[in-house]
């Protein structure tokens, strides 16, 4: 018996329809201005790189709570959906 092949998805569409969301989420963190000290470097304690100010790192540290949050949901799913 022969396998159907499944072309790979196109992320495009997605891309296209997240992107103006993830513009709007991180402009007011970008519009936040020097004097309220994000704009400072911070220590290579605080974050992966020591250039790194600290507007990226929220916005560094926001994405990767979606990520995760992302694949807690998938697992709760995957879970949920087992035969019993």
């Amino acid at each position: 018996m022969q396998q159907a092949t499944v072309p790979p998805p196109d992320g495009g569409p997605i891309i296209a329809q997240t992107a103006p969301t993830v513009a709007a989420g991180d402009g007011p963190v970008m519009s936040v201005g020097v004097s309220d000290g994000l704009a400072n470097s911070l220590s290579t304690a605080l974050g992966p790189d020591p250039d790194m100010v600290g507007k990226a790192l929220i916005l560094h540290i926001n994405r990767e709570v979606i990520h995760h949050g992302a694949e807690i949901a998938l697992l709760r799913d995957l879970f949920q959906a087992q035969p019993r």
